[in-house]
């Protein structure tokens, strides 16, 4: 990958990075993921040190996902909770084109509830909530749990199975490693493209 596409990653990665370099003696594993990237993460490490990505001059949680289901999701609706509405749903409609953007998971009946249906659903796509039996599961467990590639899915009996068809690879929020890094092939800069993914969040000196 190019530098400018690491470059994006680093408000969150530079403080393993820098926690592996301090530790490379007690840690040589860990050192050792890095010396194996071709210097590449340490040198985008270093080009952006002591920025990071602040709300209201605060430090926040800035989630990331491999492929979003073409668009990312809203902080508040997603935890149910305006302390992460700063997490905004953004397009990202290249995810589409990424391989394995499509997923099917079979598992079996016996595995699952004898009802189980969708019950809310996000604008975005993303299924908030299932009936299973008389309870209420939190989507994003539930998929987690039955190794269901992300939470905008949809079910279908076939047999003694049920077919989930999931779109994108993660739970959807804050950064798409593969939109932005098909942002980055198009020339954005790694400052643009975290506008992008966080456009109510400031690039600021740490």
């Amino acid at each position: 990958m190019e530098i400018k596409i690491k470059k994006k990653e680093m408000p969150e990665v530079r403080k393993f990075f820098e926690t592996c370099r301090e530790l490379r003696d007690e840690l040589p594993s860990c050192w050792s993921v890095w010396e194996k990237a071709d210097k590449v993460y340490e040198e985008a490490v270093e080009d952006t040190s002591g920025q990071v990505l602040t709300y209201n001059g605060e430090l926040k949680l800035v989630p990331y996902h491999q492929i979003s289901a073409g668009q990312t999701r809203d902080g508040e609706t997603a935890f149910h909770n305006e302390e992460y509405a700063y997490l905004k749903a953004v397009d990202s409609n290249s995810d589409k084109t990424a391989p394995g953007y499509l997923n099917s998971t079979y598992i079996a009946k016996q595995q699952l509830p004898v009802e189980l249906r969708i019950v809310e659903r996000e604008d975005s796509g993303y299924v908030v909530s299932l009936m299973a039996d008389e309870n209420i599961l939190e989507a994003e467990s539930f998929v987690t749990g039955m190794g269901i590639a992300s939470s905008d899915f949809s079910m279908q009996k076939m047999g003694e199975q049920v077919r989930f068809l999931s779109k994108g690879k993660g739970h959807g929020l804050g950064f798409s490693q593969y939109g932005g890094n098909k942002l980055a092939k198009e020339g954005k800069n790694w400052k643009e493209i975290l506008n992008t993914y966080f456009p109510l969040m400031d690039i600021t000196k740490n």
